[in-house]
C-alpha cells in the first residue's frame, strides 16, 4: 500500500498528490518519505505546503531521518525559516543542535519566528527565556503583555505568579482567557 501512496504523491494531479501525501504522513514505513521529499520542493505551493506538513508530522511522531531533514532545512534558512518546521521543533529530543538553533531563531528579525522559537525555548525550561517571560508579563503595553500571556499558556509553564492579581483586576478577555490556562497547569503541576 505504501508503494501505491508514494507513486500517488507523485502524481501530476495536485488533489490526489495532496491526499497521498496526508496519508503518508501517518504511514511508519520510512518508504513514504519517497513520496513526500520530492513534492517539498514543488512549484504548486499547495502541494509543496501538503508535504512539508507530512514532513513535519513525521518529525513530530518521532523519525529521526525527518527531524534530520527539517533541523539541516532550519539551519539553512534561519533568515526566514519554515513555520511548520519551526513549530514541530517542541517535539524533537533535546540536543545542543536544537537549542543553539533555537537560540539563534530567537534573534529573528521576524516577530513570529521569535515568538514560537521563544515559546519553545520556554517549553524547555531555558531560564534566559523564563525571565525574558517574567518581564513580558510586566511590560506595561497590552500586545506584549498578551503575547507573553499566551506564549506562557501554550507552554503549559507557570510563570508570572507576581503579576496575575493585577491581570485578572484588569478583567481584559485577552488576559483573562491566557491567564486561566496558566492557573490550570498550575494546578495540574
Amino acid at each position: 500500500i505504501v508503494e501505491e501512496l508514494v507513486r500517488r504523491a507523485l502524481s501530476p494531479s495536485g488533489l490526489e498528490a495532496k491526499a497521498a501525501l496526508k496519508a503518508l504522513a501517518f504511514n511508519d514505513d520510512p518508504l513514504a518519505l519517497d513520496g513526500i521529499l520530492p513534492r517539498t520542493m514543488d512549484p504548486d505551493r499547495d502541494v509543496a505546503d501538503v508535504a512539508r506538513a507530512a514532513l513535519a508530522e513525521r518529525a513530530r511522531r518521532g523519525e529521526a531521518r525527518a527531524q534530520a531533514i527539517i533541523l539541516d532545512d532550519l539551519t539553512s534558512n534561519i533568515g526566514l525559516p519554515d513555520m511548520a518546521y519551526l513549530a514541530v521543533l517542541d517535539a524533537f529530543p533535546a540536543s545542543d543542535r536544537v537549542n543553539d538553533l533555537l537560540h539563534a531563531l530567537s534573534g529573528s528579525s521576524e516577530l513570529a519566528v521569535r515568538l514560537v522559537a521563544d515559546a519553545s525555548r520556554l517549553r524547555r525550561g531555558d531560564p534566559e527565556v523564563v525571565e525574558l517571560f517574567e518581564r513580558r508579563l510586566a511590560n506595561p503595553d497590552l500586545v506584549p503583555r498578551v503575547n507573553a500571556l499566551r506564549a506562557v499558556a501554550a507552554a503549559h509553564r507557570v510563570l508570572g505568579e507576581a503579576h496575575w492579581d493585577a491581570l485578572a483586576a484588569r478583567n481584559d478577555q485577552d488576559e483573562v482567557a491566557p491567564l486561566l490556562q496558566i492557573f490550570a497547569a498550575a494546578v495540574d503541576q
